[in-house]
Protein backbone atom coordinates (compact mmCIF):
# COMPACT_ATOMS: atom_id res chain seq x y z
CA UNK A 1 0.00 0.00 0.00
CA UNK A 2 1.83 2.97 -1.15
CA UNK A 3 1.71 6.65 -1.19
CA UNK A 4 -1.10 8.72 0.14
CA UNK A 5 1.11 11.58 -0.92
CA UNK A 6 2.85 11.48 -4.39
CA UNK A 7 5.57 14.10 -5.15
CA UNK A 8 5.94 14.59 -8.91
CA UNK A 9 9.56 14.19 -9.97
CA UNK A 10 9.05 14.07 -13.74
CA UNK A 11 12.04 15.67 -15.44
CA UNK A 12 11.19 17.13 -18.82
CA UNK A 13 13.35 18.65 -21.49
CA UNK A 14 12.42 22.07 -20.10
CA UNK A 15 13.96 21.69 -16.65
CA UNK A 16 17.14 23.66 -17.31
CA UNK A 17 17.51 26.57 -14.85
CA UNK A 18 15.72 29.70 -16.07
CA UNK A 19 18.24 32.47 -15.43
CA UNK A 20 16.10 35.46 -16.44
CA UNK A 21 13.25 37.22 -14.73
CA UNK A 22 9.76 37.32 -16.16
CA UNK A 23 7.95 40.49 -15.21
CA UNK A 24 10.26 40.94 -12.24
CA UNK A 25 9.80 37.38 -10.96
CA UNK A 26 12.52 34.73 -10.84
CA UNK A 27 11.15 31.39 -11.97
CA UNK A 28 11.80 28.14 -10.08
CA UNK A 29 9.49 25.69 -11.87
CA UNK A 30 7.15 25.33 -14.83
CA UNK A 31 4.59 22.80 -15.99
CA UNK A 32 6.12 19.43 -16.83
CA UNK A 33 2.90 17.96 -18.22
CA UNK A 34 -0.34 19.49 -19.45
CA UNK A 35 -3.53 18.39 -21.19
CA UNK A 36 -5.12 20.66 -23.81
CA UNK A 37 -8.91 20.33 -23.69
CA UNK A 38 -9.35 20.28 -27.46
CA UNK A 39 -6.20 18.71 -28.90
CA UNK A 40 -5.14 15.52 -27.17
CA UNK A 41 -2.00 15.22 -29.31
CA UNK A 42 -1.12 18.90 -29.08
CA UNK A 43 2.55 19.81 -29.03
CA UNK A 44 3.42 20.48 -25.39
CA UNK A 45 5.89 23.21 -26.31
CA UNK A 46 2.95 25.61 -26.45
CA UNK A 47 2.35 25.44 -22.71
CA UNK A 48 4.87 23.13 -20.98
CA UNK A 49 8.23 24.41 -19.79
CA UNK A 50 9.91 27.78 -19.55
CA UNK A 51 8.78 30.97 -21.32
CA UNK A 52 8.99 30.95 -25.11
CA UNK A 53 7.07 32.60 -27.93
CA UNK A 54 4.18 30.12 -28.05
CA UNK A 55 0.73 30.00 -26.49
CA UNK A 56 -2.52 28.01 -26.58
CA UNK A 57 -5.57 29.75 -27.93
CA UNK A 58 -9.32 29.32 -28.48
CA UNK A 59 -10.29 27.09 -25.62
CA UNK A 60 -13.96 27.95 -25.55
CA UNK A 61 -15.22 29.54 -28.76
CA UNK A 62 -16.18 26.29 -30.46
CA UNK A 63 -17.74 24.60 -27.42
CA UNK A 64 -21.02 24.97 -25.59
CA UNK A 65 -19.40 24.51 -22.19
CA UNK A 66 -16.19 25.79 -20.55
CA UNK A 67 -12.90 24.05 -21.37
CA UNK A 68 -10.45 22.93 -18.70
CA UNK A 69 -6.67 22.72 -18.83
CA UNK A 70 -4.83 20.52 -16.30
CA UNK A 71 -1.09 20.46 -15.72
CA UNK A 72 1.52 19.34 -13.20
CA UNK A 73 4.80 20.82 -11.98
CA UNK A 74 8.15 19.08 -11.68
CA UNK A 75 7.95 18.92 -7.87
CA UNK A 76 5.82 19.96 -4.90
CA UNK A 77 5.73 23.52 -3.55
CA UNK A 78 4.55 25.18 -0.36
CA UNK A 79 3.48 28.74 0.48
CA UNK A 80 6.26 31.28 1.04
CA UNK A 81 6.59 35.02 1.73
CA UNK A 82 5.13 36.37 -1.51
CA UNK A 83 3.19 35.51 -4.65
CA UNK A 84 4.20 31.99 -5.64
CA UNK A 85 2.24 31.44 -8.88
CA UNK A 86 2.68 33.33 -12.16
CA UNK A 87 0.30 32.98 -15.11
CA UNK A 88 1.37 34.10 -18.57
CA UNK A 89 -0.97 34.75 -21.47
CA UNK A 90 -0.76 36.22 -24.96
CA UNK A 91 -3.07 38.66 -26.58
CA UNK A 92 -6.44 37.91 -24.97
CA UNK A 93 -6.47 37.52 -21.13
CA UNK A 94 -9.95 36.14 -20.71
CA UNK A 95 -11.83 35.07 -17.60
CA UNK A 96 -10.47 31.98 -15.83
CA UNK A 97 -11.29 29.98 -12.75
CA UNK A 98 -8.05 28.66 -11.29
CA UNK A 99 -7.57 25.81 -8.77
CA UNK A 100 -4.28 24.53 -7.40
CA UNK A 101 -3.88 20.76 -7.36
CA UNK A 102 -2.64 19.42 -4.04
CA UNK A 103 -0.44 16.40 -3.38
CA UNK A 104 -3.33 14.30 -2.06
CA UNK A 105 -5.23 14.77 -5.35
CA UNK A 106 -7.67 17.38 -4.06
CA UNK A 107 -7.97 20.97 -5.25
CA UNK A 108 -7.73 24.32 -3.53
CA UNK A 109 -10.43 26.93 -3.26
CA UNK A 110 -11.23 28.53 -6.65
CA UNK A 111 -9.78 31.86 -7.70
CA UNK A 112 -11.56 33.72 -10.50
CA UNK A 113 -9.16 35.64 -12.69
CA UNK A 114 -10.68 38.38 -14.80
CA UNK A 115 -9.33 40.30 -17.76
CA UNK A 116 -8.67 43.41 -15.70
CA UNK A 117 -6.33 41.49 -13.35
CA UNK A 118 -3.54 41.06 -15.88
CA UNK A 119 -0.49 43.30 -16.37
CA UNK A 120 0.48 43.89 -19.99
CA UNK A 121 4.00 43.27 -21.27
CA UNK A 122 4.50 45.31 -24.48
CA UNK A 123 6.81 44.72 -27.42
CA UNK A 124 6.60 40.93 -27.51
CA UNK A 125 6.24 38.74 -30.59
CA UNK A 126 4.09 35.63 -30.15
CA UNK A 127 3.41 32.66 -32.35
CA UNK A 128 0.23 31.07 -31.12
CA UNK A 129 -1.28 27.68 -31.74
CA UNK A 130 -4.96 27.98 -32.56
CA UNK A 131 -7.23 25.47 -30.87
CA UNK A 132 -9.35 24.40 -33.88
CA UNK A 133 -7.64 23.24 -35.94
CA UNK A 134 -4.59 22.61 -33.81
CA UNK A 135 -1.40 24.22 -35.03
CA UNK A 136 -2.31 27.41 -36.93
CA UNK A 137 0.16 30.23 -36.31
CA UNK A 138 0.06 34.01 -36.28
CA UNK A 139 2.25 36.86 -35.02
CA UNK A 140 1.12 38.95 -32.07
CA UNK A 141 2.61 41.94 -30.30
CA UNK A 142 1.74 41.80 -26.61
CA UNK A 143 1.59 39.57 -23.56
CA UNK A 144 0.17 39.60 -20.04
CA UNK A 145 1.18 38.38 -16.56
CA UNK A 146 -0.78 37.76 -13.38
CA UNK A 147 0.80 36.73 -10.05
CA UNK A 148 -1.20 34.85 -7.39
CA UNK A 149 -0.63 33.98 -3.75
CA UNK A 150 -1.11 30.42 -2.45
CA UNK A 151 -2.55 31.58 0.87
CA UNK A 152 -4.57 34.74 0.15
CA UNK A 153 -5.86 33.74 -3.30
CA UNK A 154 -6.38 29.99 -2.79
CA UNK A 155 -6.83 29.60 0.98
CA UNK A 156 -3.87 27.26 1.47
CA UNK A 157 -1.99 26.70 4.71
CA UNK A 158 1.78 26.71 5.12
CA UNK A 159 2.09 22.93 4.98
CA UNK A 160 -0.14 22.33 1.93
CA UNK A 161 1.74 20.87 -1.04
CA UNK A 162 1.00 22.19 -4.54
CA UNK A 163 1.78 19.77 -7.37
CA UNK A 164 -0.26 21.13 -10.29
CA UNK A 165 -3.01 23.39 -11.56
CA UNK A 166 -6.49 23.26 -13.07
CA UNK A 167 -7.75 26.21 -15.13
CA UNK A 168 -11.34 26.50 -16.35
CA UNK A 169 -11.71 28.86 -19.31
CA UNK A 170 -15.08 30.58 -19.09
CA UNK A 171 -17.16 31.15 -22.23
CA UNK A 172 -16.74 34.72 -23.44
CA UNK A 173 -16.86 36.63 -26.68
CA UNK A 174 -13.09 36.36 -27.06
CA UNK A 175 -10.74 33.43 -27.49
CA UNK A 176 -9.10 32.52 -24.20
CA UNK A 177 -5.40 31.71 -24.35
CA UNK A 178 -2.57 30.67 -22.04
CA UNK A 179 1.20 30.87 -22.55
CA UNK A 180 2.70 29.48 -19.35
CA UNK A 181 2.23 28.59 -15.69
CA UNK A 182 5.22 29.10 -13.40
CA UNK A 183 6.36 28.87 -9.79
CA UNK A 184 8.19 31.99 -8.60
CA UNK A 185 11.07 32.45 -6.20
CA UNK A 186 8.62 33.03 -3.34
CA UNK A 187 7.47 29.39 -3.20
CA UNK A 188 9.21 26.97 -0.84
CA UNK A 189 10.36 23.64 -2.23
CA UNK A 190 9.10 20.59 -0.35
CA UNK A 191 10.32 17.07 -0.39
CA UNK A 192 11.44 14.51 -1.01
CA UNK A 193 8.69 12.31 0.31
CA UNK A 194 9.56 9.53 2.79
CA UNK A 195 9.96 6.10 1.26
CA UNK A 196 9.26 3.15 3.53
CA UNK A 197 10.01 0.76 0.68
CA UNK A 198 7.87 -1.83 -1.07
CA UNK A 199 5.45 -4.11 0.74
CA UNK A 200 7.41 -7.02 2.17
CA UNK A 201 7.28 -10.35 4.00
CA UNK A 202 9.32 -11.47 7.00
CA UNK A 203 9.44 -14.65 9.09
CA UNK A 204 8.23 -14.82 12.67
CA UNK A 205 11.73 -14.93 14.09
CA UNK A 206 12.83 -11.82 12.21
CA UNK A 207 12.52 -8.07 12.81
CA UNK A 208 12.26 -5.20 10.35
CA UNK A 209 13.32 -1.59 10.90
CA UNK A 210 11.50 1.09 8.91
CA UNK A 211 13.49 4.28 8.26
CA UNK A 212 11.47 7.51 8.15
CA UNK A 213 14.16 9.70 6.60
CA UNK A 214 15.26 13.15 7.78
CA UNK A 215 12.38 15.37 8.92
CA UNK A 216 11.53 17.67 11.79
CA UNK A 217 8.74 15.53 13.24
CA UNK A 218 7.47 11.96 12.89
CA UNK A 219 4.24 10.21 13.82
CA UNK A 220 3.92 6.47 13.17
CA UNK A 221 0.65 4.57 13.14
CA UNK A 222 1.55 3.00 16.51
CA UNK A 223 1.90 6.47 18.06
CA UNK A 224 5.71 6.50 18.24
CA UNK A 225 7.59 9.65 17.23
CA UNK A 226 11.12 8.44 16.43
CA UNK A 227 12.63 8.46 12.95
CA UNK A 228 12.83 4.64 13.03
CA UNK A 229 10.17 2.02 13.68
CA UNK A 230 11.21 -1.55 14.47
CA UNK A 231 8.68 -4.32 13.80
CA UNK A 232 9.21 -7.29 16.08
CA UNK A 233 7.58 -10.32 14.53
CA UNK A 234 7.72 -12.24 17.79
CA UNK A 235 5.39 -9.59 19.20
CA UNK A 236 3.04 -9.34 16.24
CA UNK A 237 2.89 -13.05 15.38
CA UNK A 238 1.87 -14.18 11.89
CA UNK A 239 -0.48 -11.94 9.91
CA UNK A 240 -0.60 -8.93 7.62
CA UNK A 241 -0.01 -5.49 9.11
CA UNK A 242 0.02 -1.97 7.67
CA UNK A 243 2.34 0.67 9.10
CA UNK A 244 2.05 4.34 8.16
CA UNK A 245 4.16 7.44 8.77
CA UNK A 246 3.26 11.12 8.82
CA UNK A 247 6.41 13.25 8.55
CA UNK A 248 6.72 17.04 8.72
CA UNK A 249 9.76 18.87 7.33
CA UNK A 250 11.21 22.17 8.57
CA UNK A 251 8.98 24.11 6.16
CA UNK A 252 5.85 22.56 7.62
CA UNK A 253 5.24 20.34 4.58
CA UNK A 254 3.39 17.18 5.59
CA UNK A 255 4.15 13.83 3.93
CA UNK A 256 2.70 10.38 4.43
CA UNK A 257 3.75 6.92 3.35
CA UNK A 258 2.72 3.41 4.31
CA UNK A 259 3.91 -0.16 3.94
CA UNK A 260 2.25 -3.54 4.36
CA UNK A 261 4.31 -6.18 6.18
CA UNK A 262 3.29 -9.83 6.13
CA UNK A 263 4.67 -12.07 8.89
CA UNK A 264 4.78 -15.74 7.98
CA UNK A 265 5.89 -19.00 9.52
CA UNK A 266 8.76 -19.89 7.22
CA UNK A 267 9.30 -23.52 8.14
CA UNK A 268 12.05 -24.06 5.59
CA UNK A 269 14.02 -21.17 7.06
CA UNK A 270 13.59 -22.39 10.59
CA UNK A 271 14.74 -25.87 9.65
CA UNK A 272 17.92 -24.38 8.24
CA UNK A 273 18.67 -21.83 10.96
CA UNK A 274 17.14 -22.99 14.23
CA UNK A 275 17.76 -25.94 16.47
CA UNK A 276 14.92 -28.43 16.66
CA UNK A 277 13.39 -29.82 19.81
CA UNK A 278 14.32 -33.49 19.70
CA UNK A 279 12.42 -34.33 22.87
CA UNK A 280 8.79 -33.96 21.81
CA UNK A 281 6.76 -37.05 22.39
CA UNK A 282 4.67 -38.75 21.36
CA UNK A 283 4.77 -37.50 17.83
CA UNK A 284 2.27 -37.95 16.19
CA UNK A 285 0.02 -37.47 19.23
CA UNK A 286 -3.69 -37.70 20.00
CA UNK A 287 -4.33 -36.28 23.49
CA UNK A 288 -1.17 -34.63 24.78
CA UNK A 289 2.49 -34.00 24.04
CA UNK A 290 5.45 -33.52 26.31
CA UNK A 291 7.97 -30.83 25.34
CA UNK A 292 11.46 -31.03 26.75
CA UNK A 293 13.40 -27.76 26.56
CA UNK A 294 17.15 -28.46 26.44
CA UNK A 295 19.40 -26.38 28.64
CA UNK A 296 16.46 -24.81 30.49
CA UNK A 297 17.60 -21.86 32.62
CA UNK A 298 14.63 -19.49 32.92
CA UNK A 299 10.93 -19.24 31.93
CA UNK A 300 10.07 -18.48 28.29
CA UNK A 301 6.95 -18.17 26.16
CA UNK A 302 6.30 -20.96 23.67
CA UNK A 303 4.12 -19.87 20.74
CA UNK A 304 2.28 -22.69 19.00
CA UNK A 305 0.93 -22.13 15.47
CA UNK A 306 -0.96 -24.05 12.86
CA UNK A 307 0.99 -24.22 9.62
CA UNK A 308 -1.45 -21.72 8.05
CA UNK A 309 -0.03 -19.11 10.44
CA UNK A 310 -2.86 -19.09 12.98
CA UNK A 311 -1.61 -18.61 16.53
CA UNK A 312 -3.12 -21.46 18.58
CA UNK A 313 -1.75 -20.85 22.02
CA UNK A 314 1.01 -19.13 24.01
CA UNK A 315 2.41 -21.30 26.79
CA UNK A 316 4.60 -20.15 29.62
CA UNK A 317 7.41 -22.69 29.90
CA UNK A 318 8.56 -22.59 33.51
CA UNK A 319 10.30 -25.94 33.77
CA UNK A 320 12.36 -28.27 31.64
CA UNK A 321 9.43 -30.58 30.79
CA UNK A 322 5.97 -29.26 29.91
CA UNK A 323 2.84 -31.30 29.13
CA UNK A 324 0.47 -29.76 26.61
CA UNK A 325 -3.15 -30.95 26.30
CA UNK A 326 -4.02 -31.12 22.58
CA UNK A 327 -7.10 -33.31 22.84
CA UNK A 328 -9.46 -30.61 21.53
CA UNK A 329 -7.15 -29.38 18.77
CA UNK A 330 -8.09 -30.06 15.13
CA UNK A 331 -6.07 -32.72 13.37
CA UNK A 332 -3.11 -31.38 11.45
CA UNK A 333 0.50 -30.19 11.56
CA UNK A 334 1.66 -27.71 14.20
CA UNK A 335 4.71 -25.57 14.72
CA UNK A 336 6.19 -24.02 17.87
CA UNK A 337 8.81 -21.34 18.51
CA UNK A 338 10.71 -20.49 21.66
CA UNK A 339 13.86 -18.44 21.35
CA UNK A 340 16.18 -20.11 18.89
CA UNK A 341 14.38 -23.44 19.09
CA UNK A 342 11.47 -24.79 17.08
CA UNK A 343 9.28 -27.84 17.32
CA UNK A 344 7.01 -29.61 14.84
CA UNK A 345 4.42 -32.22 15.68
CA UNK A 346 1.31 -33.85 14.23
CA UNK A 347 -2.10 -34.09 15.89
CA UNK A 348 -3.89 -37.15 14.57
Amino acid sequence: MKKLIHILLFISSYTAIWSQDLGGYELQDALSTAVHPQCSDFDNRYIVGWPNDSIWVDFTLNNNSPDTMRGTFNQAWSAGPGKELLLETGFHPDNYIVHLQLADGSYSEPKQVESADWTQMPNLDWQYAYGIPCGESEQLSSGYLFALDFETDFGLDQGDLVTGIRIIFLITAGAADLAGVYITEHALACGPSPNLGPDTTICVDQSLTLQGGTYANYLWSDGSTDSLLTINSETTGPGTFTYSLEAVDILGCVFTDSITVTVEICTDTYELNLEEFKMVYPNPATDQITIVLPNFTSPHDLKLYALNGQLIRILRISEKETIVDISDWPKGNYFGLIGKYYVKFVKK
